[in-house]
């Protein structure tokens, strides 16, 4: 065959008008061409079609969507009628009125100077503001802070704390810090805030201790670790967290009793570093169900 194909291309002009001319005109054109063809309508009505219905589709949300939005539109400006003296607004309008109005009132109720400020700290929690009370006062109303009486987030968070002794959370937070437990570890000594290690690139370091250096020098010496995940890493049993919730009251209510200082009374404790320890209290869940661990935070259901 391929001697035949040799002398079909270098042969005589005969040899080319008789072999060349059928083969090309048997061969090239009426078979792969037309195979080609075919296949290029065939391509062509298949992209036709699919581009009709695409566009079909498009039409079909197009309309669904505009129905939508004429349906809504509709129900917000919708005449309100009055019944019985009262207004028929829109329950979500009503509800963003009532929030506008909850907030005018809290922030219209502030304290205005800082004898008021301490007066309504006494009365709300039942305790003497926290040492330095008059540098925050001064720190917050120089940022035109509006919610200055607010604290019911941190008193609520750190109340179980009151129940434990502070030489009990020198000691913890020495412990978690002396082994590798993912904690980023803070140093507050003479006023100055110090990121030792364990936080998640200079993002998490640097915007903590930017915060920490605004009022670092109020605190006394300290070691702090953070924790660097999205998620919680103590999990308290709701039955085990109520001891020390009673017994922070307890320790607040003594507290009480004494005058109001806003002088600095912290304890007097030589400053201690973290110590490498070979327990661990932290548990691996690595590849569990974090709810099976978490749902111990919840109360029982009544």
């Amino acid at each position: 065959m391929l001697t035949t194909l040799c002398r079909l291309l270098m042969g005589s002009s005969q040899t080319r008008q008789n072999g060349i001319e059928p083969l090309r005109r048997d061969f090239w054109n009426d078979y792969p061409y037309h195979l080609l063809e075919e296949v290029r309508e065939k391509s062509m009505y298949y992209y036709s079609r699919v581009r009709r219905k695409a566009w079909v589709l498009i039409g079909i949300l197009a309309a669904l969507v505009i129905m939508y939005l004429a349906t809504v539109t509709v129900t917000f400006q919708r005449p309100c009628i009055i019944r019985d003296g009262h207004s028929c607004d829109h329950p979500v309008i009503r509800l963003a009125k009532n929030a506008q109005k909850s907030f005018n009132t809290t922030r219209d109720a502030q304290s205005q100077s800082l004898d008021e400020a301490v007066a309504e700290y006494r009365r709300r929690y039942q305790m003497p503001p926290p040492p330095y009370f008059d540098k925050w006062y001064e720190f917050v109303t120089e940022r035109q802070t509006m919610m200055i009486d607010e604290f019911h987030n941190i008193y609520h968070a750190i109340l179980p704390f009151w129940g434990l002794a502070p030489s009990t959370i020198r000691a913890r937070a020495r412990e978690d810090l002396g082994r590798p437990n993912v904690l980023m570890e803070v140093t507050i000594h003479h006023g100055l805030p110090i990121c030792k290690n364990g936080g998640q690139g200079n993002f998490q370091e640097d915007g903590t201790i930017e915060s920490l250096r605004k009022f670092a020098q109020w605190l006394p010496d300290m070691n702090l670790g953070f924790n660097v995940h999205d998620e919680p890493r103590v999990v308290v049993p709701h039955e085990e967290l109520n001891r020390p919730v009673l017994e922070g009251r307890k320790a607040q209510a003594r507290l009480n009793g004494k005058g109001v200082t806003l002088k600095p009374y912290f304890t007097q404790q030589k400053f201690e570093e973290p110590v490498p320890v070979h327990f661990n209290r932290f548990i691996d869940i690595e590849k569990q169900e974090t709810w099976l661990y978490s749902r111990l935070l919840c109360p029982p259901s009544p």
